[in-house]
């Protein structure tokens, strides 16, 4: 998928469990601030104890979630699928991202 328009952001936004009841006229003045971001197969998006001051919409692939232990080993969490959002707890409250 490849949304390149306002419009179609917004339908990728308005489909998501936290963002049904955002207006077009709301999503409007903040859409300045949404980045596409295309990440790599194998790449992080986030590292756990980091500061939250973002979240993420995942538009198309998978997305694990994973813990990562003091002697580095990784433990899987949970696989994100499209129209589901990661950060959005550590952006809102300032919490430090848990995985």
């Amino acid at each position: 998928m490849n949304p390149s328009s306002t419009s179609t952001l917004f339908d990728y936004f308005h489909c998501c469990d936290p963002f049904q009841d955002v207006s077009s006229e709301l999503f409007d003045s903040i859409a300045g601030e949404i980045s596409l971001l295309k990440l790599q197969n194998g790449k992080t998006l986030y590292q756990q104890d980091t500061h939250g001051d973002s979240m993420a919409l995942l538009i198309d692939g998978r997305l694990a979630i994973k813990l990562i232990h003091p002697d580095r080993s990784e433990t899987i969490l949970y696989e994100m699928v499209p129209g589901e959002v990661v950060g959005v707890s550590g952006l809102l409250i300032g919490h430090k991202r848990s995985a």
